[in-house]
Formats: C-alpha cells, sequence, structure tokens
C-alpha cells in the first residue's frame, strides 16, 4: 500500500475495505440487473404497514397493497 495511504488510519481501512470486496464492486458496475425494483415495494410496504398500526386487518392491508400497486410486470 502507499505510504500516503497508510499514513492516515481511516483511509487505510477504507482501501483495505474496497480491495476485500472487489469482485463485488466490480460485478455491480459489470451487470445493469439490481434488486431496486424489489426493494421500492418492501420499502413502500412497511411505509403502508405503519401508517395501518393497530388500524386494520390483514385483508384491508392486502387491499391497500394491491390498489398502490397498479402495474406489476409479471
Amino acid at each position: 500500500m502507499n505510504p500516503k495511504v497508510t499514513a492516515h488510519p481511516r483511509l487505510a481501512r477504507f482501501v483495505r475495505r474496497l480491495k476485500k470486496d472487489l469482485s463485488v464492486i466490480l460485478a455491480a458496475c459489470q451487470y445493469e440487473e439490481n434488486n431496486g425494483y424489489v426493494e421500492g415495494n418492501v420499502n413502500r410496504l412497511k411505509m403502508i404497514k405503519r401508517l395501518m398500526y393497530g388500524q386494520a386487518n390483514f385483508e384491508l392491508l392486502r387491499i391497500r397493497v394491491l390498489c398502490r400497486n397498479p402495474d406489476p410486470e409479471y
């Protein structure tokens, strides 16, 4: 490692972690696929659940989730 990098412990730790995860970083840059669509739906579902806490049962939650997702691609 470069002596200037090792002089700063936080920077050295950052570089070590980058080297450790290099294959994951390269794969993320190489492929276009990601799980953003799924994560967005999970986040939306959690928000709806928080808003409905203590108000209703599972059937109403199911209806609200299905009504707020008008364009499922599958």
